[in-house]
Parts: C-alpha cells; structure tokens; sequence
C-alpha cells in the first residue's frame, strides 16, 4: 500500500514534536532522586518508589535570555520596553534598546530548581557551574558558602532525615535563582 507524500511527512514530524513536548514537560517538573537500585521497590503501578539510599542530583548553573525589540524584526513581533524596575538582586538583568531597538532580559536559574525525596537517607547535590563566571550559593543549615566557577563541580550532602523544606540561593542572583529540597515523609 501507498502512502500518499503528505501523510508520510506528518508522520515523520509526528516522533520529533513527540521528542520536543516530551523534552519540554521533562524540563518543567521538578527531579525526584532516584536511590540505587538495590534499595528501589516496585509498586503494584509499576513505578519505583524511593527508599532508604543515598541520592544524587547534578544542578547546572543557567541563564534563561529572551529578547525583543521595540522597531520589530524578523524574529520579533514590535514590544515596548518595560518601565517597571525589575527586583534588585542581579538575577534579573534587563538591557535597554540599542539603535537597531533590540533589547534583552535575562534570568538565572538552578537546573533542576526543585528536588523532591522521600525522607531517610542523605541527598547530595553536585552544584555544576555551566553559565556566568562564577556564583556564592548558600544552602540551610549549613553555614559555609559553596564557591562555584564555570566548569567546576561543588558538592553539599544534605541529611534529609526530616521531612520539609531545604532551601538553596545564589547569593549574587536573587531573586530568580533560588532552589529547594521538598524531604516528603517516608511513606
């Protein structure tokens, strides 16, 4: 049988818009660590539940950058500038139109911002300097600051032994980068 060229073309674009929505959704939700596998359990819904084990999680240093401009382009539709002052903190920079009216905004951002574990077991997380040259992060309840370069890994265990609320910050990125560890109760 024939397949007439037009369905074949939606159909090969069909597993690539899967991929990017996919990709997309993965992104957005925040990361649950996953212990080894010796200490996962299957649940009678076929997913894994996490367990007393050590859980690792890799957090990238990033920058979220839009731009717009107030004449219009190719790529953009005419936006005005904004004139509300965006929060100080350096993590939202807003730089004003040049002559050609481009204009740009920029976010940084913790790459999962959001972990989420079962109590019971330590939580390491490996903060990866991947965008701007360097950050100060300050983790609760520990008191030193993590010193982080571009192209360096730092790492922090957290307890997680009660459930709650562990808050991570770039000191020199507030408000926008700011993260946390959400320890449920041990089900």
């Amino acid at each position: 049988m024939s397949v007439p060229v037009q369905l074949r073309r939606r159909w090969s674009v069909m597993p690539l818009a899967a991929t990017a929505l996919a990709m997309f959704a993965a992104a957005a939700a925040p990361a649950i660590a996953q212990p080894a596998k010796e200490y996962q359990q299957a649940t009678p819904a076929g997913a894994t539940q996490s367990m007393v084990g050590d859980r690792d999680v890799f957090i990238a240093t990033v920058h979220l950058d839009g731009n717009a401009n107030i004449k219009g382009d190719g790529m953009h539709p005419t936006e005005p500038f904004p004139t509300d002052a965006l929060p100080p903190g350096g993590g939202l920079l807003l730089t004003s139109p040049g002559e050609d009216g481009a204009w740009h905004v920029r976010a940084f951002v913790f790459e999962p911002r959001q972990v989420v574990v079962f109590q019971g077991a330590p939580v390491t997380l490996h903060f990866t300097g991947i965008q701007g040259p360097s950050y100060r992060i300050q983790v609760d309840g520990h008191s030193e600051i993590i010193e982080l370069k571009r192209g360096e890994v730092k790492t922090v265990t957290l307890a997680a032994d009660t459930p709650g609320v562990i808050g991570f910050r770039s000191l020199d990125h507030l408000p926008s980068m700011q993260g946390s560890v959400v320890v449920l109760p041990h089900p």
